[in-house]
């Protein structure tokens, strides 16, 4: 019988553990990058998003400034798209994923 007051505590413990877990916020959901949301909303009126991976970081700027004018961009979001580009371009040596 003795047992039974330190038992009980420690299950009363637990359970009180558990339902704290439960209703505990888990992580917040993964933002988007802005500059990808940017990209889908500057790019993606006139054709399909293309990979960052597509063209390595020698080929993009050349191609932003092509389109920047096509997409009328601000200098800024020019700025902000290619650095999004070249972040997540085609490393030398590498073969684009086709997606």
């Amino acid at each position: 019988m003795r047992l039974a007051g330190p038992v009980l505590l420690a299950a009363g413990s637990l359970l009180a553990a558990c339902v704290v877990s439960t209703t505990a916020p888990g992580p917040s959901p993964r933002r988007e990058d802005p500059r990808r949301s940017l990209y889908r909303a500057k790019c993606h009126s006139c054709h399909r998003l293309y990979p960052a991976d597509r063209l390595s970081a020698e080929k993009w700027p050349p191609v932003m400034e092509k389109m920047a004018s096509k997409a009328k961009l601000q200098d800024d979001e020019k700025e902000q798209i290619l650095s999004y580009l070249l972040e997540g371009a085609r490393r030398p040596g590498t073969a684009p994923e086709r997606k």
